[in-house]
């Protein structure tokens, strides 16, 4: 028995000036493809299998890997390291053992904005959000109560005064807060 009784697959050569050698029998591994030496094989060379179900399998020769072989029961074969080709990255260049595919991001950067943004990768959201707009009417009805219920009008005019600056700046939250915390400081509620 030889070695080439455990080869069970076939493959084929597509050299890159778009030659095709083979059939060649082989044995196909996840990274690494050991096939008879029956032609030369180069680094950036595809080997292909085809598959019974219709699509074929190709791989990219990162390194052919040649072994010199013992005697005939061990005969030259190569070993070859080999990258599976992606449907997406088309062919691949491979230069002396160098691929030259691009590899997929490090880095992803994800810009979320509005109000109530979030993020969730892998999880659940079970946040509520409540919004309270406040209209022009809320402003209104508060200057309406204070001319209700303030006399002094030196009074009246100064907290009449921070709710006009309240309702301007409505749109931007952190100038709100800033008028609200001063508001409530000088009106001494």
């Amino acid at each position: 028995m030889d070695i080439y009784d455990l080869y069970r697959d076939s493959v084929s050569i597509e050299k890159p000036s778009g030659e095709t050698l083979g059939p060649i029998k082989a044995l196909v591994q996840k990274r690494k493809i050991h096939l008879q030496a029956k032609h030369p094989l180069e680094p950036g060379d595809i080997l292909v299998r085809e598959m019974p179900f219709g699509n074929p399998e190709r791989y990219v020769v990162d390194d052919p890997g040649f072994k010199q072989g013992i005697d005939d029961d061990f005969p030259p074969h190569f070993q070859a390291d080999v990258t599976r080709e992606s449907k997406a990255s088309g062919r691949g260049d491979n230069i002396g053992g160098i691929s030259t595919q691009i590899p997929a991001p490090a880095q992803i950067t994800y810009n979320v904005y509005g109000g109530h943004a979030r993020f969730n990768q892998n999880s659940t959201d079970n946040s509520v959000n409540v919004t309270v707009e406040a209209g022009e009417s809320l402003f209104e009805d508060l200057k309406s109560e204070l001319r209700s219920n303030v006399s002094d009008q030196q009074r009246l005019d100064e907290l009449l005064s921070l709710v006009s600056g309240m309702q301007a700046s409505q749109h931007d939250s952190k100038s709100l807060s800033e008028k609200l915390g001063n508001s409530l400081v000088r009106a001494r509620i």
